[in-house]
């Protein structure tokens, strides 16, 4: 069996600073999956990503200024390929959100994420990731619930986590040079190092079945899209999905969760990225709540503080003038 290896570098430093941003998002939608992309500055905008791709996992390394990469429900129904993506944080931080977890990454630190469903990814000014995808197949096989594992971080300061970043980065700058066999057996070693190091996240997922993650899964990607709806319930969920609501309710209460719960708490998330970002500076604190599903402002302050200790104007002062 022949070993192959494809090589794509893209720069933004080769185009005009108008022309920039535009290249940028083509660039992430070839190298990855079907993308948006925000930025504050368009014009100085500047990255890299250095790509190979093997017969079994892609390879990446990525970086470049601050910006939010989003992957759409319609990104996802543009293609029929299912895949895993692993972010390994090399500089400065990173933030992926998906199924209405969060998984902030500093150096070493790493967080699997799924092409079939919902993303964000914010990066901070001059990141650096090593980016690996590789088919869900291929994960799966060795550990049947890693769709329930995504953002979810690793430590990359722990045993396994550093033993996963390290080899990842060795595997990346060796494999070019090794032999065809030898190259495969890298890429299913990498993955199996992979599977190891996202096992003990499991916990008590363990106690859904396989029918039952992907219903909550699917739960949870439909509550996420709809999240600006304020009439948003139960019953338009259990709908959706084809379920009861007292079913519904079975299945989160089952992963330690309740709907209603899940609902308050990915909007007060949203409500509290909205509010450190720097494009919404000039918004209004109540203007940002109603955006996200939120008609009763008491209410809203009360849930944004047992979930973040402190007042919605109080949490946007501190991290934007920790002075």
């Amino acid at each position: 069996m022949s070993s192959t290896v494809k090589r794509f570098t893209y720069d933004t430093s080769h185009c005009q600073p108008g022309e920039k941003f535009a290249f940028w998002r083509e660039s992430v939608c070839d190298a990855y999956v079907n993308l948006g992309c925000e930025a504050l500055s368009r014009k100085d905008f500047k990255g890299r990503i250095e790509l190979s791709k093997h017969d079994v996992i892609d390879l990446s390394f990525v970086s470049g200024s601050k910006h939010k990469v989003i992957r759409r429900a319609e990104d996802i129904g543009r293609t029929s390929e299912a895949e895993f993506l692993l972010s390994i944080q090399l500089n400065n931080r990173s933030v992926i959100e998906q199924c209405g977890r969060a998984a902030p990454l500093s150096r070493y630190d790493f967080t699997l994420y799924s092409s079939t469903e919902t993303y964000s990814i914010d990066l901070e000014e001059d990141f650096k990731q090593l980016v690996i995808k590789f088919p869900k197949k291929a994960l799966l096989s060795r550990l049947p619930d890693a769709n329930m594992l995504t953002a979810i971080p690793v430590n990359g300061t722990s045993q396994l986590g550093s033993l996963v970043a390290t080899t990842a980065l060795n595997i990346s700058s060796l494999i070019d040079s090794q032999t065809t066999d030898c190259k495969l057996l890298l890429q299913e070693t990498l993955i199996d190092l992979i599977a190891t190091s996202l096992a003990p996240l499991r916990g008590s997922r363990l106690e859904l079945s396989q029918p039952e993650q992907q219903l909550l899964i699917r739960a949870k990607s439909f509550i996420l899209i709809n999240l600006q709806d304020a009439s948003l319930n139960r019953e338009d969920i259990a709908k959706s999905l084809g379920l009861s609501v007292r079913r519904l309710s079975e299945v989160f209460t089952k992963n330690g969760e309740t709907v209603c719960g899940f609902i308050r708490e990915s909007r007060m998330q949203k409500i509290a990225s909205d509010l450190v970002d720097e494009r919404f500076q000039k918004t209004g604190i109540s203007e940002i709540a109603f955006k996200w599903g939120q008609n009763n402002l008491q209410h809203f302050s009360r849930s944004f503080r047992d979930q973040f200790g402190c007042s919605p104007r109080d949490y946007r002062r501190t991290i934007l003038d920790p002075k």
